[in-house]
């Protein structure tokens, strides 16, 4: 009987029925071992595109799906399909994830390798062209060229990088500088010199060494101060608040100063162009380039032309160098532009009745 049953056992283990093996039932899955993107490195100019793609090994490895990030979004963004877009200056990485296993590819974003030009439609990316690409978002216009900051100190700290020179808003808004200054019973800028180290007073007199400066970025971020703190509360600067509410509303790049109020020599810029003489008592620059940026931002939708009427600058005025039959007050006024014919002047901090258009360096 023994024998009989230590048969059959034998048998059942030949033909492999009623007893297990290590060897698997079913073939096997291959996993994902390496990640490998290609290129591993890639440079670009803010808005440009390329397509990263990947391979894994072992060759024949299965897997369920592909995940492609970024890292810094706001410099370079990817889609499902490995498709990089360079959207701001910067460094961004990029990575491929398959499984649990993970490769990158660094990306190198800088700014357009041409040269800007007056005209030239400035995007929220911080490029810019000559010919409108309408698939980018259009967020001013070019109205000079040079090196923004070589008055400004305060800028060149803030925004070493922005050397270009200058943009012009899309938008204006209309009211008044400092409705309620006869209450505060002071000057912004006595404030500014009593409380404020970063950033000199917004204040010119005629004199070309004084009015001529470009100090828009200065005088704003100085204002802004004097607007923050709780005893001027009651007298606020009001083109300051609508500078920083456009601000809010109109995203700039970050390799631009963002949008500040305009000093007189930049209103000067806007409307008339280059002027070496006296701004304050120019008479013929005319308003030529006001003419021209117009011309750009009539290709453009849902945008203001620049008006041909009064507009704030960031300054208040000094009235020790106005003549001593002159009816204003130095205290009581903030520089002014008229567009219709360059010329620069002063108006009543609580008229309502001129227009605050806003620029950034870049």
């Amino acid at each position: 009987m023994k024998r009989l049953l230590t048969a059959i056992l034998l048998l059942l283990a030949t033909v492999g029925i009623g007893c297990t093996n290590d060897e698997p039932n079913g073939p096997q899955t291959i996993g994902v071992e390496d990640v490998v993107v290609t290129p591993s490195e890639l440079s670009l100019e803010i808005g440009q595109s390329s397509t990263l793609s990947y391979s894994v090994t072992p060759a024949d490895a299965e897997y369920s799906s592909v995940k492609w990030s970024s890292l810094a979004p706001m410099v370079a963004t990817v889609d499902e399909a490995g498709v990089v877009k360079a959207v701001g200056a910067g460094e961004a990485t990029i990575v491929c994830s398959i499984d649990n296993r993970q490769a990158s590819c660094r990306v190198n974003v800088n700014l357009p390798s041409t040269e800007p030009q007056v005209g030239d439609f400035y995007y929220a990316d911080g490029s810019w062209s000559t010919d409108l690409d309408t698939e980018r978002e259009v967020i001013g216009i070019v109205f000079w060229l040079g090196d923004p900051a070589k008055d400004d100190a305060s800028l060149k700290r803030d925004h070493p990088e922005c050397t270009h020179g200058l943009v012009v808003g899309l938008n204006h808004d209309k009211g008044y500088w400092q409705s309620n200054f006869s209450t505060s019973g002071a000057r912004v800028s006595a404030w500014v010199k009593e409380n404020v180290t970063d950033y000199e007073a917004p204040i010119v007199s005629n004199l070309p060494e004084s009015v001529n400066r470009m100090m828009g970025y200065n005088n704003t971020k100085a204002i802004e101060l004097y607007n923050e703190d709780a005893s001027n509360r009651s007298w606020p600067v009001e083109a300051i608040e609508a500078t920083v509410a456009y601000r809010d509303a109109h995203k700039a790049p970050a390799t631009s100063s963002d949008w500040y109020l305009p000093s007189p020599k930049e209103l000067a810029l806007l409307c008339s162009g280059e002027y070496d003489g006296n701004i304050y008592f120019a008479k013929k620059p005319g308003n030529d380039n006001r003419k021209f940026i117009n011309e750009r931002l009539a290709q453009l939708s849902d945008v203001n032309s620049l008006a041909g009427l009064i507009h704030w600058s960031s300054a208040e005025f000094d009235e020790r160098e106005v003549d001593e039959e002159s009816i204003r007050v130095g205290w009581m006024v903030a520089v002014t532009a008229y567009f219709s014919d360059g010329d620069i002047s002063v108006g009543f901090k609580d008229s309502d009745s001129a227009y605050m258009r806003y620029v950034l360096a870049f």
